[in-house]
């Protein structure tokens, strides 16, 4: 998005530095947070709590000692203050921010975090709104540097341009942002939770089916293991390596430069996280389950952590290989290993790792073969019709946040104008 705009008549494009002073939040670390104390804000909660305030009377915040009240004033924030994270680990991440609405109590800046103050007569709501969007982000996306991690300096805020109307049409602007996008903040936490709750619905129900199954009067028996607990009488627990047959031998990595598009078939071409790229070849002719071996989201598990690929592909080094054995089902055995915890057979913490050793030895539920089928084709329904709502309501999210984006754009810029 450009920068360059055609203001209205009267209104003006000043770099940020002439509008506002910056200095660095508090020089700790998270060995200096306790249970109890004074509030901070660190770079963390500018980055996960909702919205673009914080209230220290509200908001889950950590704390540091009181003795920051006497070796540190300069880093507690006033009413109106702004608090920029200056590390991101994603592009989009880089710009967030927090303004301080706390009226009762004490709030410090923290660690990874620039202090933005207003100077002189501005209203600081309108810049909240100025803050949050494309226009103003952007700027900011464009300067910073890393890989992975982005680093937003003082320099990059203190060049960055903003746009100051008048100061009563900043106050008019600002009201008439805070009830439209209010409402639509409603609408979209509204759906953000039913987002949520169909997919935590979703979660249990394959739980539920692939760890008791779809007879609940069957009798039930102890499985010998604690963390599965009762499993039905006829089903057995047994180690993957002899249920699953393992392809990881015929893996072959090939770097992006080298993959080969030119073909007129291209096929998919899977990483850790399922498809990373398409390639004009394939070295896989054949059903199977993947799972990723190494990589962040074997903890986080911000991604479907098993995937079925079908037909001919191409699978790099960092995800798993595995067929079932005869008279196991892939499907069922799909469902069943995304349900499990993975935590005490992975190794690594900078670069988390499930080794195919660690791998073969994990405990899966085996009902009978037929059951299985049973299993597979009622939860491929289930998950079918659960999938198709939250489709839908996720394709209404996105457009709502688009919506709510456009107007704060259309209003800061002053294409469009609010009567004073």
């Amino acid at each position: 998005m450009k920068n360059e705009l055609k203001l209205p008549t009267g209104w003006k494009l000043n770099k940020f530095k002439t509008i506002f002073t910056t200095e660095k939040g508090l020089s700790i670390t998270k060995e200096n947070l306790q249970d109890e104390g004074l509030a901070v804000v660190n770079y963390g909660q500018i980055h996960s709590i909702k919205g673009m305030e914080i209230n220290c009377k509200f908001d889950n915040l950590p704390f540091i000692s009181l003795k920051y009240l006497k070796r540190a004033k300069s880093a507690l924030l006033n009413y109106g203050d702004f608090v920029f994270a200056d590390t991101s680990e994603d592009i989009d991440g880089s710009g967030n921010f927090k303004m301080n609405v706390s009226e009762d109590g004490l709030i410090f800046a923290g660690y990874h975090s620039i202090i933005a103050r207003l100077k002189n007569s501005n209203h600081p709501r309108y810049f909240m709104y100025l803050f949050e969007s494309d226009w103003f982000r952007c700027q900011i996306q464009d300067s910073v540097s890393g890989v992975k991690v982005y680093s937003v300096t003082q320099l990059i805020l203190k060049n960055t341009k903003v746009i100051r109307p008048s100061f009563p049409e900043q106050i008019a602007i600002a009201e008439f942002l805070d009830n439209k996008v209010s409402a639509m903040d409603k609408s979209i936490n509204l759906l953000e939770l039913e987002v949520k709750v169909l997919g935590e619905f979703k979660k249990s129900l394959i739980y539920e089916t692939v760890t008791k199954g779809l007879n609940s009067s069957v009798k039930m028996k102890d499985s010998g293991v604690k963390w599965i607990g009762k499993i039905p009488e006829n089903w057995e627990v047994k180690r993957l390596k002899y249920v699953m047959d393992n392809h990881d031998s015929k893996r072959q990595p090939i770097e992006a430069s080298e993959r080969s598009q030119v073909g007129e078939t291209l096929y998919d071409y899977y990483g850790a996280s399922g498809v990373v790229d398409k390639i004009d070849d394939y070295i896989f002719d054949m059903d199977a389950l993947l799972i990723g071996e190494d990589g962040a989201n074997l903890v986080m598990r911000s991604l479907p952590l098993i995937y079925i690929a079908k037909g001919k592909y191409w699978v790099n080094n960092h995800a798993h290989i595995l067929t079932p054995k005869e008279n196991h089902d892939l499907t069922y055995m799909a469902f069943l290993m995304e349900t499990l915890d993975y935590s005490d057979f992975i190794t690594g913490s900078a670069q988390p790792k499930l080794s195919q050793e660690k791998l073969n030895n994990i405990l899966l539920l085996t009902p009978p073969y037929i059951e299985q089928l049973e299993i597979s084709k009622y939860l491929v329904y289930k998950t079918e019709n659960i999938d198709k709502i939250l489709d839908e309501k996720k394709v209404e999210l996105k457009l709502l946040k688009q919506i709510r984006k456009s107007i704060i754009f259309e209003y800061v810029t002053g294409k469009k104008r609010v009567d004073l």
